[in-house]
């Protein structure tokens, strides 16, 4: 397999472990990897040749081989995995086949994954080489895994094969999804507004300018930034929510009194967010506006966010992240959607 490290790999001075012999082993079970480079593992605008290499002083690795090597005894795997068919799904009799494939596929990707980022972090902590980010595998997209490390393989010295463990996915879009713009897509109706904000002298909109910046902190790999990012977000929407509510959202007598609301601002300002968004926004929102699934991400985000500041969690997981993102962009377009309606009753 050839791994992509991007354009900010680790960097290596007037030198290059060149070749599988002054490669990295990592061995498990009945698997063994080697991870090497070649030369060109460094070229990326320029080609580098070998006899050049001690004239640079900094050599940064775009990409890495991983060389797997499986002793099995699965003769029938064996013999499967070079003539399977991805024009279609496995056929009953092959679906045992199939299954071992993915199987053994989850093995080998999980100890590329080890291989390189054990690798990676010794760089990033013994050299300080801080932009080095750990290579994420998703482990349900084999397919593409397999695409994108352009892998392939051979058994006992055969003709090469692709290897593939899993199909691949087959996504169906209904033409209904296409009846309204993406929000995220530029339309008519935006241009006025674009125009009206470079033309004047407006800020951007706070909470949306730091979802965007969030999202472009996961995007980097930066999870522990993002995340910070996001909920700095939502602070800010609830801040101005609990400011200037609409009297439609004040809670009314008795219950105001029960839950020592003197006004929503006060409350937000002694409680602090977590409790705005565990106990106040559920009571002054129905389902159908923000739902209890929002509801519940934002909450599991706010702790997760706690983890990371205060007790020194190291990783927040991408596939989690991205949750988290959706669940936030979406709180903080219904608080701002209430108090931008609150402005124009006021205005």
């Amino acid at each position: 397999m050839t791994v992509d490290l991007g354009i900010q790999g680790p960097v290596f001075y007037k030198w290059l472990p060149l070749g599988p012999e002054n490669g990295i082993r990592l061995c498990r079970g009945d698997l063994e990897l080697v991870l090497w480079l070649d030369v060109k593992s460094v070229q990326w605008a320029s080609e580098v040749a070998e006899e050049d290499i001690p004239k640079h002083i900094n050599l940064t690795a775009h990409r890495i081989y991983g060389d797997i090597t499986a002793a099995m005894d699965d003769v029938e795997l064996l013999s499967y995995m070079p003539v399977r068919d991805f024009s279609r799904q496995p056929t009953e009799e092959e679906a045992p086949l199939a299954e071992r494939y993915e199987t053994h596929g989850r093995e080998v990707f999980s100890l590329l994954a080890d291989g390189v980022n054990r690798l990676l972090m010794f760089i990033r902590v013994e050299k300080g080489q801080y932009w080095l980010n750990p290579l994420e595998i998703d482990l349900d997209r084999m397919a593409f895994l397999s695409a994108e490390f352009e892998a392939k393989a051979q058994v006992d010295g055969s003709p090469w094969f692709r290897w593939q463990p899993t199909h691949p996915a087959v996504f169906t879009i209904d033409a209904p999804f296409f009846r309204e713009a993406p929000s995220r897509y530029l339309t008519s109706r935006d241009w006025p507004e674009a125009q009206a904000f470079v033309s004047g002298e407006g800020r951007p909109n706070l909470p949306r300018q730091l979802l965007a910046a969030a999202e472009a902190f996961a995007a980097a790999g930066s999870e522990r930034v993002a995340l910070t990012e996001a909920v700095t977000a939502l602070e800010v929407a609830v801040s101005r929510f609990m400011s200037s509510p609409k009297p439609d959202y004040l809670v009314s007598e008795p219950l105001r009194s029960r839950l020592g609301l003197e006004s929503l601002a006060n409350a937000h300002e002694r409680r602090g967010l977590t409790y705005s968004v565990s106990f106040v926004l559920p009571i002054l929102f129905d389902e159908g506006t923000l739902s209890s699934q929002t509801l519940a991400t934002c909450r599991e985000a706010l702790e997760r966010r706690q983890n990371v500041v205060h007790r020194g969690v190291r990783r927040v997981d991408p596939a989690q992240l991205r949750r988290f993102l959706g669940g936030i962009r979406k709180m903080c377009e219904v608080l701002q959607e209430a108090t931008a309606s609150q402005q124009r009753n006021n205005g």
